[in-house]
């Protein structure tokens, strides 16, 4: 039994004492502590934007931190025009840029070529002719530098497509405009007339009256329509109500001002020269409003194609469908046409029908389109037109048969052929109808 006492006693002692020493050895061990690494610095780079001569930019830059976004704007001083950046691939006045590496950037600004000396009566020979210089533009007051840019940059785009024809001037207004700002942009209009001895009021009178101009009551809202120059004066004028819809869309008035803009390539292709002055031209409201509200619908579709950035608002009107849905649309409106009128040709804008010139007028055209077969839908206005002109001449300015004799020249049709023919495509179904319609 002692033994046993013993021997136990032995392994209890050994047992405390490893466990002590083991415990010893534990606390004896520094715990790890773990540092917390700083985190790195944001990189940072320089933006420099630089002023040029000729405008402005919205800011000159600064240090930023990697990709960070900055927007700059560059707005083109009077008698210039925006041409795009030193540093950056952009037509665009407007830019964001995220930073990744100092940049630099600087605006391009070119001196706009403007007409000769206005008060030279030399001025009328460009009436109807291509010219190099640009149309001007007046802007009431409260039209943004935003908005400005939009309508220039539109101008300039259409004007490439269509020919500038010159000498033009866009008087621009809105809807928001107040009084204050439409009587300040009538008195710069209506002195610039008189100062140039221009009567745009009553225009078979040769002096200007400064007075009557005023009391005209341009500019009023709504105004937005295109009255172009007479011939004594050699002035294509444009009156555009720039909508106060769409502040971020660059080119939202793009279909506006291109149907607009075609009045003045109307009037420039089709009125020969004359020295009896004039309003302009006597194209039959159908076919004058039909195809400038074709082409506002036709134009915008084939350039996106073609890969021209026009920054609209892809619902408003359709834009953003295929051109056979919006004309789809528009003969949805045009039932029993065929039997309201006798004459296509005299259609007015008073029309209380639906089927006034702005509906039916481009589904007319169209027609006219299809009867040539060519695919070309623009030798309407780059073929018929000057050929209506060729005809004015030979009936000293009788328009109707003029306008007639193209007809059967060019389409093979008189109007009087044109007003059957068109009675009965507009009772034809309406899949057969979009067949002539562009698929674009």
């Amino acid at each position: 039994m002692k033994y046993s006492f013993s021997f136990l006693f032995v392994c209890l002692l050994s047992f405390i004492i490893v466990f002590s020493c083991s415990t010893e050895e534990e606390e004896s061990v520094a715990p790890v502590v773990q540092t917390p690494q700083p985190e790195p610095e944001p990189l940072e780079y320089t933006l420099t934007v630089s002023a040029a001569d000729g405008g402005t930019v919205s800011t000159e830059g600064g240090t930023y931190d990697e990709g960070t976004e900055v927007t700059i704007t560059a707005t083109a001083n009077e008698g210039y025009r925006f041409d795009g950046w030193e540093g950056i691939d952009s037509n665009e006045n407007t830019i964001t840029l995220t930073v990744t590496s100092d940049t630099e950037l600087r605006p391009i600004f070119t001196e706009a070529i403007l007409p000769p000396n206005p008060n030279d009566i030399s001025l009328r020979q460009y009436w109807g002719e291509i010219v190099e210089f640009e149309p001007e533009f007046f802007f009431a007051d409260n039209i943004t530098s935003f908005k400005r840019n939009g309508i220039l940059n539109s101008n300039k785009i259409i004007t490439e497509y269509f020919g500038n024809y010159g000498p033009t001037e866009w008087w621009i207004t809105n809807s928001s405009s107040s009084v204050e700002d439409i009587n300040k942009l009538r008195q710069q209009f209506c002195q610039r007339r008189l100062d140039r001895n221009e009567n745009w009021t009553y225009p078979n009178e040769p002096n200007a009256d400064y007075d009557s101009c005023m009391s005209y009551g341009w500019f009023e809202f709504p105004d937005n329509f295109v009255a172009n120059g007479v011939w004594k004066i050699g002035y294509n004028l444009v009156v555009l109500d720039e909508s106060e819809i769409g502040s971020i869309y660059k080119n939202y008035e793009f279909n506006t001002q291109l149907h607009e803009y075609f009045h003045v390539v109307q009037a420039n292709t089709i009125l020969p020269k004359s020295n009896d002055g004039g309003w302009g031209y006597d194209i039959p409201s159908f076919f004058k409003e039909g195809s400038a509200r074709f082409y506002q619908d036709y134009v915008f579709r084939k350039l996106a194609l073609e890969g021209v950035n026009i920054d609209i608002q892809g619902n408003l009107n359709s834009q953003n469908q295929p051109m056979k849905n919006k004309f789809r649309r528009m003969m949805e409106d045009l039932q029993n046409c065929w039997e309201e009128f006798p004459d296509f040709y005299n259609i007015d804008y008073d029309s209380i029908y639906t089927c006034n010139p702005y509906v039916i007028g481009p589904w007319g055209v169209a027609f006219l389109m299809s009867k040539k077969g060519d695919g070309d839908y623009d030798s309407y206005w780059k073929s018929f037109y000057p050929l209506i002109k060729d005809k004015m001449i030979e009936n000293n300015n009788d328009f109707r048969p003029s306008f007639s004799q193209a007809m059967k020249e060019f389409y093979g049709l008189t109007l009087e052929e044109f007003n059957e023919e068109f009675k009965l495509f507009l009772q034809l179904p309406i899949e057969e109808q979009l067949e002539i319609i562009p698929d674009i």
